[in-house]
């Protein structure tokens, strides 16, 4: 075996700087490939009609879950929302009109979080809850809206008399 040579100093500087223009050069060539390759545009695939078929649920009972999720809800939720409210939670919240939606669309919200929403009955009784929620706070809106304009008009008519016409 032969023996390894020592470099000089002067030996070494050029030995790096070598190494850095060829460093250099690999990246450039590297940068190319990334440059024309990024170039490309994806086109999405077209997907067929046996690829995308959907499962057909071909039982009798197929439109009563919509129907029972209502169901459901309708009956049960009196009995959540007293319990709610007799709850001591429910002695601690604030009164207000929105109180008990604001609870059971937070309880909708839950449920949605926790997973139960995938299921086919627990899926449809979640959205009529949600439903039947939202109506019920537009239904209160008006009533408030309602109430605001016959205070007005009471309190535009005090010293008037009306007269009705027959």
């Amino acid at each position: 075996m032969k023996k390894k040579k020592k470099l000089s100093a002067k030996q070494k500087a050029a030995l790096k700087k070598g190494r850095m223009i060829l460093a250099q050069k690999q990246s450039v060539k590297r940068r190319i490939v990334k440059t024309t390759a990024t170039a490309v545009t994806k086109v999405a695939k077209r997907r067929t009609r046996r690829t995308r078929a959907k499962k057909q649920n071909n039982s009798m009972l197929k439109g009563l879950t919509g129907m029972a999720g209502n169901i459901v809800y309708g009956a049960g939720r009196q009995y959540v929302s007293d319990f709610i409210a007799n709850s001591e939670l429910g002695q601690k919240l604030p009164v207000t009109e929105f109180t008990d939606e604001a609870i059971m669309l937070g309880l909708n919200w839950g449920a949605r979080k926790m997973g139960l929403g995938k299921s086919g009955v627990m899926h449809s009784i979640l959205r009529a809850q949600k439903t039947v929620e939202q109506a019920r706070i537009g239904q209160t809106l008006s009533d408030m809206f309602l109430r605001k304009m016959q205070n007005k008009n009471n309190n535009g008519n005090q010293g008037q008399k009306l007269e009705v016409l027959q």
